[in-house]
């Protein structure tokens, strides 16, 4: 734990702003959410677990891609040799 408040204390700028923008935060949302009496009700349909699996999917596919793309086009042996 001494070694984080160093770091903090090392970025003193940096650590008031983080502090500074959380204070920020809670005040807003404070504010916004005032004495609101709104309940919401959640329902998962078939519709909705199936459309979140296939973005999931699809976001696992497109990040991975890139990476993949350029393992393929990597010479065997440069890639083995700087790892």
């Amino acid at each position: 734990m001494p070694l984080v408040w160093a770091g903090l204390w090392r970025r003193p700028v940096r650590t008031i702003l983080t502090a500074s923008s959380i204070v920020i935060a809670f005040v807003l949302l404070g504010l916004l959410q005032g004495d609101s009496q709104l309940v919401y009700s959640l329902s998962i349909t078939p519709a909705l677990a199936i459309g979140v699996v296939l973005l999931a999917c699809a976001l696992g596919l497109a990040g991975g891609l890139l990476p993949a793309i350029r393992a393929a086009r990597a010479n065997i042996a440069d890639a083995l040799h700087e790892n």
